[in-house]
């Protein structure tokens, strides 16, 4: 679970309560793009979809800026598939 905390016109804070769920608990098949722009979170979305992206292969477009901690980790994970890879500036794309 995670939150969105919001605050209204008389500064009394609306608090959201949001399931969050890994990729993999969808069961997608056939899946042929993922986007992903997490803030900073991209590590954890490719592990919690580690069987999706597997299983499926997909065209990847990950915005990996420079100062995320697991930016090298999620490239090389994702060369040990074999997937090739183009950056644009942050944004990068994965495809087989």
């Amino acid at each position: 679970m995670t939150k969105i905390v919001t605050s209204n016109k008389n500064n009394k804070d609306r608090i959201y309560n949001i399931e969050v769920k890994k990729l993999d608990s969808y069961g997608f098949i056939n899946l042929d793009f993922i986007k992903i722009d997490v803030e900073g979170y991209e590590w954890e979305v490719i592990l919690g979809g580690k069987e999706t992206i597997e299983n499926n292969l997909p065209v990847l477009m990950i915005e990996l800026h420079k100062c995320y901690k697991h930016k090298q980790r999620a490239i090389d994970y994702l060369k040990s598939l074999n997937y090739k890879i183009k950056s644009f500036e942050s944004d990068f794309v994965f495809w087989k």
